[in-house]
């Protein structure tokens, strides 16, 4: 069995490299090919407000139904399928109203993967080396998206932006067809049984089955909280960012190759370190840290300095210990639910602090002096501090209850 595992988590480890790295080619400029296209700070953070709106409906659900069968590799699967035709698709067209509907569709479609996937990998390994070995998947999936980005700057040069997008299914469809056939999982008899589904749904949205992982709630309050103000800040700040390069779609997928490299390196380092403090402390750390350099990104404008900061993987501290956190509260048996929930959470927010976020930046005229768009910063740093505020008062709460 022992053998089994680490078979199969270098499988996982190839798979999750070349989604990622297929996802990466078109993604890394996807909405500055939408800003370029004419659409509004509106338009644009639609691509994650309302596919947010539809498939907070359906996580849990689907984490839920994953652990009843354990059938975690199937929803991946299909998700990665989806995900590729759709890809595919957006290349045809450069109508950007058209481009959005065929993403919220794809974002239905491809609902059943992110619990599951965040399920396998937070559940691979012992507990005790949790850390380290999520920081070890989040490493395959960060590196691919660095290949991916570099790889995206070349391509824009050489046959332009629209090929990216069937490179892109290809690629993705690759890493599904891959981890079909060499992932091994032990699948439930009843997969899509009626029971089986109608007894998801009911724990789904049944309120005692919400009340049953009441652990998670101080967990998912901060990173809710905390969430509406990082994806408000981030999905205006990336146009700041893009005008002072010099609106460079090739300089700006390179630099977030470069990002992408260091954000391979640091997370097994978030991991050792989680794994030797404590996850919770780690999460705290990292909330910290997080507001500070968003000050920074907010009050600063020199090209060079910006791009320093920019290419900081700060981000995969946070979600590191968040996701294995979450699993680690409900237990291994739930952990199909945990990542469920969290994800909804997760998703909730990031379309309220995306909607919020272009409703403001155009209001304010933005798009004509992305200066204008301070008041967001500061306004999103604010809700930062709300969440550590939230999570430090748990952490303190639990710490008493336990001595």
């Amino acid at each position: 069995m022992r053998n089994h595992n680490h078979y199969n988590r270098y499988i996982l480890w190839l798979t999750i490299f070349l989604s990622s790295l297929g996802f990466s080619l078109y993604s890394v400029i996807f909405s500055l090919y939408l800003y370029e296209l004419g659409a509004s700070f509106t338009q644009i953070t639609l691509l994650v407000a309302i596919p947010n709106l539809v498939s907070l409906l359906f996580a849990r659900f689907w984490g839920i139904l994953s652990d009843e069968l354990h059938a975690y590799k199937l929803f991946v699967t299909w998700s990665y399928l989806v995900s590729a035709i759709f890809v595919f698709f957006y290349g045809l067209t450069k109508n950007i109203t058209l481009i959005l509907t065929l993403f919220i569709l794809a974002t239905i479609l491809s609902s059943p993967g992110s619990p599951a996937l965040n399920a396998i990998v937070t559940t691979v390994g012992e507990k005790k080396s949790r850390g380290r070995i999520v920081g070890v998947f989040i490493s395959s999936d960060t590196m691919g998206y660095a290949i991916g980005s570099f790889l995206s700057a070349y391509l824009i040069v050489t046959i332009g932006v629209s090929k990216l997008f069937p490179l892109s299914a290809v690629i993705i469809a690759l890493s599904a067809i891959f981890f079909i056939l060499f992932y091994h999982e032990e699948r439930d008899h009843r997969l899509l049984q009626k029971d089986v589904i109608m007894m998801a749904l009911k724990k789904t949205f049944s309120p005692r089955e919400f009340y049953a992982d009441r652990e998670l709630i101080p967990l998912i309050s901060a990173i809710a909280v905390f969430n509406i103000g990082t994806t408000a800040f981030f999905e205006i700040f990336v146009f700041k960012y893009y005008i002072v390069i010099g609106r460079n779609l090739s300089l700006y997928a390179i630099v977030s190759g470069i990002s992408s490299v260091l954000s391979a390196i640091a997370p097994p380092i978030y991991g050792f370190i989680g794994d030797k403090i404590g996850l919770d402390n780690l999460l705290l750390i990292m909330m910290f840290i997080r507001i500070i350099y968003m000050l920074s990104l907010a009050l600063i404008w020199d090209p060079l300095i910006l791009t320093i900061l920019w290419i900081l993987p700060i981000w995969a501290g946070l979600y590191l210990s968040s996701i294995t956190l979450a699993t680690n509260i409900l237990g291994d048996e739930k952990a199909g639910r945990a990542q469920g929930t969290l994800s909804m959470t997760t998703q909730l927010s990031n379309m309220i602090g995306a909607l919020a976020a272009g409703y403001l930046a155009d209001k304010l005229g933005a798009r004509r002096n992305i200066s204008r768009a301070m008041p967001i910063y500061l306004g999103s740093i604010i809700l930062c501090i709300i969440g550590l505020i939230i999570f430090a008062s748990y952490l303190k709460k639990k710490r008493s209850s336990n001595e």
